[in-house]
């Protein structure tokens, strides 16, 4: 419950482990980890069994189920498998494109409340596979072969909340090299340091574009 590196083992025949991931050189003097073990009858029960037990822990209030704009009603979405998945269905760009389909959604009635754009619209650093994977994210902006004009620009367009796709960091990723950020890298991805102090940064970044996930 307290640190990340814990994670669960293993389980079977009666038994279940706890641990500390085998990527842990050094456990300081005195460190100590905490556990939850927690039970239900079907997998639904025992979800909100845990939950109740983390909401405690933690002191929270559960959340509405369905009080997020974006959970809390009908999207339309362009991830793997959608029409739009990396393909307009024509040589125009998505600026073009999508606010026509809204326009087509609107004319018909259909109640979307949100969008969702997915790994299409960001450039990465290497090659991308029809199920949308490779490459890590090079800069979290849209693609000018993309968004010409930007994401507030479409934001004003759509008018709707978007929940917008994000992946690993490239270690060659604009924010790796130009801004004042410390980072664990590899060579296929990087990890800033202080997660929260970046993330605090980089959530300031998006203003106009309707970012709601």
């Amino acid at each position: 419950l307290n640190f990340p590196k814990a994670q669960h083992m293993f389980s079977g025949d009666g038994l279940v482990g706890s641990g500390i991931k085998g990527t842990v050189d050094i456990i300081p003097a005195g460190w100590s980890q905490l556990f939850i073990l927690s039970a239900g009858r079907g997998i639904s029960d025992g979800m909100m069994a845990w939950g109740d037990h983390m909401l405690k822990f933690t002191g929270k209030l559960r959340a509405g189920m369905y009080a997020d704009e974006v959970v809390g009603t009908i999207g339309f979405w362009t991830d793997n498998g959608g029409y739009y998945h990396y393909d307009t269905g024509t040589n125009e760009t998505y600026e073009e494109v999508l606010p026509r389909v809204k326009a087509y959604h609107d004319s018909i009635g259909v109640p979307f409340r949100h969008w969702q754009f997915d790994s299409w619209f960001y450039p990465k650093d290497g090659g991308v596979n029809p199920g949308g994977g490779g490459g890590a994210v090079v800069n979290w902006t849209a693609m000018p072969s993309v968004f010409p004009h930007g994401m507030a620009y479409i934001q004003s367009k759509l008018g709707l909340p978007i929940v917008m796709h994000n992946r690993q960091w490239s270690p060659k990723s604009d924010y790796v090299k130009n801004e004042p950020f410390k980072w664990y890298k590899s060579g296929k991805a990087a990890i800033p340091e202080d997660p929260e102090a970046f993330f605090t940064w980089f959530f300031k970044q998006q203003e106009g574009w309707g970012l709601a996930m």
